[in-house]
């Protein structure tokens, strides 16, 4: 059974808004200015996505004079990612045993769907 500390990270990794603040900060620390200018939302937003992913130690925060960076916490990332994988089954990393077929059925199911998209190319070509 999961601890309550993984319930809480998957709870918070939940909103595509903090992914999303994560993907930014990847390439870099930033401000709280920068990241709102960057998604198109108030400063106000990303200070409570901020609080959020520092609770569960994913983001840390340095004052720089007048503005606060934010960085990711990288060695978090990868613990998290750890844990992400124990309940993963695309076959992306920590291979199972299963991942082979895994992918194979989505590779099956993708190439249906290719099928029918075409089926829908060539109908409306023909109109």
């Amino acid at each position: 059974m999961a601890n309550i500390e993984t319930v809480e990270l998957f709870k918070i990794l939940s909103a595509d808004t903090r992914i999303a603040i994560i993907n930014l900060l990847k390439h870099g620390p930033m401000n709280v200015s920068g990241i709102a200018d960057s998604l198109g939302i108030s400063q106000s937003a990303v200070s409570q996505h901020l609080r959020l992913l520092k609770s569960v130690d994913l983001v840390s925060m340095k004052r720089e004079g007048y503005w606060v960076a934010y960085s990711l916490n990288s060695e978090k990332l990868l613990e998290y990612r750890s844990k992400l994988s124990d309940v993963c089954t695309c076959g992306c990393y920590r291979c199972c045993e299963r991942s082979l077929i895994v992918l194979k059925e989505y590779k099956s199911e993708l190439e249906k769907e290719l099928e029918r998209l075409q089926q829908e190319i060539t109908k409306l070509e023909n109109e």
